[in-house]
């Protein structure tokens, strides 16, 4: 979720703005520390206002980090008037989840291990579609769990397309069943770093 602020200092001096621009990398501190992400910080001295946009979680989270910035400038004996606090929600986007596996007179180590290798640059190939991957081997059956996540269903076609193509010209024969499309909140900040940092699923 995002959320956009703008403030304004009560009974604003020269002393009191140098005091919050003092204040600046211990309220970065809180807003790392809460896990938030600071997108964008507009200060005007000339009418000492503030404009943030963060993104985070959920509501609490936020309240948590409002709560955590206001305890300190009291502390310095600053206050503020909120002039406008806008919410945005989530993008709405795309998950399918399938199964593909090896076809049948192919289920081998040779052919496992040929796929898992083509499936590198068949990844990339696809994020450079717009579709971001999420795979669980289950090496057993031959077999890999996919969830894919994109913005719109043309995306994801083209990505499948070119898929397709890469792992037929490989002679990797592949079978897909299983396939469950849903709507869900996409928030790419989050969902990608997820997806992106858990290198054991992939490849």
């Amino acid at each position: 979720m995002r959320t956009t602020v703008k403030f304004q200092m009560d009974e604003p001096t020269n002393a009191k703005w140098d005091c919050y621009v003092k204040l600046l990398p211990e309220i970065d501190d809180i807003i790392r520390n809460l896990d938030v992400d600071l997108l964008t910080r507009k200060t005007q001295e000339s009418d000492h206002t503030v404009e943030e946009v963060f993104d985070h979680r959920n509501q609490a989270q936020f309240l948590e980090l409002t709560k955590g910035i206001v305890t300190l400038v009291t502390k310095c004996d600053l206050t503020f008037t909120l002039l406008k606090s806008v919410e945005e929600p989530r993008a709405e986007g795309y998950k399918t989840t399938m199964n593909v596996r090896l076809r049948t007179g192919y289920r081998s180590r040779k052919y496992w291990e040929k796929w898992q290798e083509k499936a590198k640059a068949v990844k990339e190939a696809m994020m450079f579609h717009g579709v971001h991957m999420r795979r669980d081997l289950d090496i057993a059956n031959y077999a890999v769990r996919t969830t894919a996540y994109y913005r719109r269903p043309a995306d994801f076609a083209n990505a499948f397309f070119i898929a397709g193509w890469m792992y037929g010209r490989a002679n990797i024969p592949l079978e897909t069943s299983d396939v469950f499309e849903e709507r869900y909140q996409l928030d790419l900040l989050e969902d990608m770093k997820e997806i992106t940092k858990k290198i054991r699923r992939t490849i």
